[in-house]
């Protein structure tokens, strides 16, 4: 299969996606409820989960901290 090509990501269906951001090595997603989920390259703890391990496109992780502290997620 090409590169390049859109496709959906059945694990998405349930997180009521309001905004996406893509990057080179990650990325992230914001719920409608404010829950901000990650996924990429871990590299230096980018992704808010305190490792730095990467995560699959295809397996979001919500970064808990946030949610935990009742912290509300509005850009990114």
């Amino acid at each position: 299969m090409p590169k390049g090509i859109p496709k959906r990501v059945a694990e998405f269906d349930d997180l009521n996606v309001k905004k996406l951001r893509i990057g080179l090595r990650h990325s992230a997603v914001i719920t409608q409820e404010g829950d901000l989920y990650t996924f990429g390259n871990g590299n230096w703890g980018v992704l808010g989960h305190g490792s730095e391990d990467s995560i699959k496109f295809n397996k979001p992780k919500l970064v808990e901290v946030l949610k935990t502290k009742g912290v509300k997620v509005k850009d990114i």
